[in-house]
């Protein structure tokens, strides 16, 4: 159990899932782009980028070579004249400095289909061949035009009017423009406002006389724009005068009908009722303080009514009743008790009482009265402010109309006298306007035709050439969906890989063991012993014994390789046998070139006991490598599953048997994606061996055949990449193993 756990752990996949599709960087998020392996791919590709660059180099030098000579010529024009302004009116003149992101737009109004349609007519350029190739192949009708030649509309279900066809003329005038844009070329010149303006045309009178009659045309263009410009703004200004002295008028009469319908209404203005309401304001003031004056003294009254106190203070009545009183007592005290006066006295003393109770009330009554009074007079001032706060905000609101409407007035009044200004300025600049550019230097006659730098235009093709191939064989590359390296095995599976084992070209597979046998130095031999020595040293701990040789489908070189490490093993002076486990389409015979020799027996005949192992074995005469093989004789459909007879238990008795025989015991077993016979045998062998076939075998398919053997918990010791082509592997510029052993042949017997 502890060999096996420790088996595990070391051919486990890595925790990581590494993509096939792309360079991997350890991190999804940022593609890593491998200047190395790009550099291998254009270095394995050089030969189609050479081949490439030529192709479009000579293709360019013909091309070139057979380019008739041609005339340029050229113009300079400067935009944007600074000249004085005979007026202000800079809406609608363009009398200010030129700028230099304007140059643009003079560009685009140089190459405009306008213009140079007008440059077309007045040299007539539609009929000149070089412009209009088809000038000389229609005849002109009654009227001076050739109406091109309409399919018959009937077939398309449309009536003859129903679409007007361009005349001749019209079409060569288009065909025309077009040419000029072709050859036509304008180039500012730096840090200025300054344009040179080239023209290329077969003959050197042909391409001054075009450029001049641009930059003639486009002077012209320029000074007729600026006079409909200016005819344009006479007419807009005379209009707008009109509308806004009807508008003016209209306002200040608004004004003055207003002011007279406020006098009428309202009969004084509003300082005369702000003046009111303030004196209003004063006079309510003073009676909310006279009320409450006198509310204050009727309650003190009426308090002083309840707790009968004197209120001789309040009334000089009742302060002679107080002595008269006083007067009467002192009399009665001088009296004694029974002294007839004293009842008169008492008599006269209460009547006193009387009338200083009577005053008192009458006092109160008259406070009560005073509050009253004093409380109508509050309220009626009230609504007096009220009425006179309302007629102040009416007359407010239509002095803010007042005004409202003498803004508007004196709004149009400015606006008016301001564009009748400028109506003036404007009626009087009509006439006098001039182009903002000038033509600095005419087109002269070229004297010379252009050279045309064929060495550069062939140097520029190569180049295209070559990077359209790079990137073709980039792409090749990348869209490729297999393996080629080591380091694409390793970094998509986790396994290392054991060997890489070259093809022989033009070889069948019989032929490698005669190979072999014949030259035990060659590169083949020393990839295999190689691959031997690898297996061998996998387990650490154990030394494999049973190995199995698997692969994802067939024809990936599986059973070669068996057969291969089973000679080499005997080569070293150790006993091998090659157990065939594909028990339907075995090709063991076909390897070691064994025809048909009549039945014999096999592995089927010994699991069956009809057969002993020695009778079985077969023993290569040249290299004497056992093997036991299923015979074609032996297979039939009677003889039961496959995947039954390697699951049984005598199967496995038979492996038991050979491991004891043999030092090395090799189990060929079918694909892994084909059929299940691999896994089931899995479970025999001390170490498992993966073949992948060089630039063969889909990436998606090693990776679910190792997905598959994993899933059986199998020691998987590596991975060969077998049927490696060593000449072009030895093109890349470092790809390891083998690059170098490719490029070095002198060690290896050829």
């Amino acid at each position: 159990m502890t060999r096996l756990k420790t088996r595990r752990d070391a051919f486990a996949f890595p925790a990581e899932v590494v993509r096939l599709d792309r360079p991997h960087s350890g991190d999804e998020d940022h593609e890593v782009i491998d200047i190395r392996n790009l550099a291998n791919v254009v270095w394995r590709g050089r030969w189609i980028i050479g081949l490439a660059a030529l192709g479009l180099a000579v293709l360019a030098a013909v091309l070139v070579s057979r380019i008739e000579a041609s005339y340029r010529a050229s113009a300079t024009v400067m935009f944007g004249e600074v000249r004085p302004s005979l007026a202000g009116f800079e809406g609608l003149f363009s009398d200010r400095a030129f700028q230099s992101r304007d140059l643009e737009n003079e560009i685009q109004i140089l190459t405009s289909t306008t213009l140079l349609a007008r440059v077309v007519e007045d040299l007539g350029l539609q009929h000149d061949p070089f412009f209009n190739p088809d000038a000389t192949a229609a005849e002109p009708d009654e009227t001076g035009a050739t109406s091109l030649a309409n399919p018959p509309l009937d077939r398309f279900g449309l009536a003859p009017d129903a679409f007007e066809s361009p005349t001749t003329v019209e079409l060569g005038k288009q065909n025309a423009v077009t040419t000029i844009r072709e050859h036509l070329q304008l180039t500012p010149v730096k840090d200025s406002a300054v344009i040179q303006l080239s023209f290329e045309a077969p003959s050197a009178a042909m391409a001054a006389g075009v450029a001049n009659a641009i930059v003639d045309q486009y002077v012209v263009d320029q000074l007729q724009v600026k006079l409909d410009a200016a005819r344009a703004a006479t007419d807009w200004l005379t209009a707008r005068v009109e509308d806004l002295r009807q508008k003016t008028q209209a306002s200040e009469e608004a004004v003055e009908a207003l002011r007279a319908q406020l006098a009428a209404t309202a009969g004084q203005g509003i300082e005369i009722t702000q003046q009111q309401l303030a004196a209003t304001n004063a006079e309510l003031s003073a009676a909310r303080g006279a009320a409450a004056t006198n509310e204050a003294r009727l309650a003190w009254l009426s308090q002083a009514l309840q707790d009968g106190r004197d209120l001789s203070s309040e009334s000089p009545l009742i302060r002679s009743y107080r002595d008269e009183e006083a007067t009467l007592m002192a009399r009665r005290d001088t009296l004694s008790a029974n002294h007839p006066a004293i009842p008169q006295l008492e008599v006269q003393i209460k009547a006193v009482r009387d009338r200083i109770e009577d005053e008192a009330q009458r006092v109160a009554a008259s406070a009560e009265v005073a509050s009253q009074t004093a409380e109508t007079r509050v309220r009626e001032l009230e609504r007096a402010v009220h009425d006179l706060e309302s007629r102040a905000l009416a007359q407010s609101r239509d002095e803010i109309r007042i005004r409202q409407l003498e803004r508007e007035a004196q709004a149009n009044r400015l606006l008016y006298e301001n564009l009748l200004t400028r109506l003036t300025e404007t009626s009087d600049q009509d006439g006098l306007e001039t182009a903002d550019a000038r033509i600095l230097s005419p087109a002269e006659f070229p004297t010379e035709p252009v050279s045309r730098n064929a060495p550069v235009m062939v140097v520029v093709a190569a180049l295209a050439g070559a990077f359209l191939a790079a990137g073709y064989v980039v792409a090749r590359e990348h869209f490729n969906n297999t393996f080629r390296t080591p380091r694409q095995i390793e970094e998509a599976t986790g396994l290392p890989v054991l060997a890489a084992l070259p093809a022989l070209s033009g070889r069948r597979n019989r032929d490698l063991v005669e190979h072999l046998v014949r030259k035990p130095s060659s590169s083949l031999a020393e990839a295999v012993r190689n691959l031997r020595t690898s297996i061998l040293q996998s387990n650490s701990e154990r030394t494999p014994r049973v190995i199995m040789f698997t692969s994802s489908i067939p024809g990936e070189g599986k059973s070669s390789t068996s057969m291969l490490t089973g000679i080499t093993s005997r080569q070293m002076g150790k006993s091998a046998v090659i157990l065939d486990c594909d028990l339907r389409l075995s090709s063991t015979e076909r390897i070691l070139g064994i025809g048909d020799s009549g039945p014999a027996p096999g592995v089927l005949s010994v699991l069956e006991g009809s057969a002993s192992l020695d009778e079985a074995l077969y023993e290569d005469p040249r290299t004497g490598l056992h093997v036991l093989m299923a015979r074609r004789g032996e297979r039939s459909k009677e003889r039961g599953n496959a995947a039954d007879i390697l699951a049984s238990r005598a199967f496995a008795e038979l492996v038991g048997e050979l491991s004891r025989r043999y030092e090395l015991v090799i189990l060929d077993t079918p694909p892994v994606l084909v059929v299940t016979d691999a896994r089931i045998i899995a479970g025999l062998a001390d170490a498992v061996v993966y073949v992948v076939r060089w630039g063969s075998t889909p990436r998606d398919a090693v990776v679910e055949g190792l997905k598959e053997m994993r899933s059986a918990r199998v020691p998987l010791a590596g991975i060969v990449l077998s049927m490696i082509d060593e000449k072009r592997a030895a093109n890349s510029i470092v790809d390891g193993y083998t690059h170098h052993r490719g490029r070095h042949h002198a060690y290896f017997e050829t």
